[in-house]
């Protein structure tokens, strides 16, 4: 058994922490507020799906009046894709179980969005797989 093992912060790690906790959290929210794709499971919920990292960026931005550091737009840059679980419509806050699945190959999130869908009972239909493997720049096969 591991020996549980805690301390306190530093100053500097709990702002590396804060701000790791901030950009999670906005990023999150970004692909909720406004994906380019979205399903609904079996069990009712919502999932989430959004392209490119320089337009979720731009989402971003919208959501924090323009606060991203040149570190943060070079991280974006290199994101193809992120797959998040969208919030209860009831209650938008509300954190997800789901962590945020960040992607920098097309193929793979085009892989994972398609396995997601089969995996919740969700029919992913022709023209959907489609058009999204059109805007990620893969063959659908």
């Amino acid at each position: 058994m591991a020996e549980a093992y805690s301390r306190i912060l530093t100053r500097e790690e709990a702002k590396l922490t804060h701000v790791h906790h901030v950009h999670h959290y906005c990023l999150t929210e970004a692909v909720r507020r406004w994906p380019d794709f979205r399903f609904t499971a079996a069990d009712g919920r919502s999932f989430c799906l959004a392209i490119n990292g320089e337009s979720i960026g731009h989402r971003i931005l919208a959501l924090r009046n323009g606060l991203l550091s040149q570190d943060d737009w070079k991280g974006l840059c290199e994101i193809v894709a992120v797959i998040v679980e969208a919030a209860d419509l009831s209650d938008p806050g509300a954190p997800s179980e789901f962590e945020p699945l960040v992607y920098s190959d097309a193929y793979e999130a085009f892989e994972s969005w398609r396995d997601l869908h089969t995996a919740s009972g969700a029919h992913l239909d022709d023209d959907t797989a489609q058009r999204l493997a059109e805007e990620l720049g893969v063959d659908p096969a």
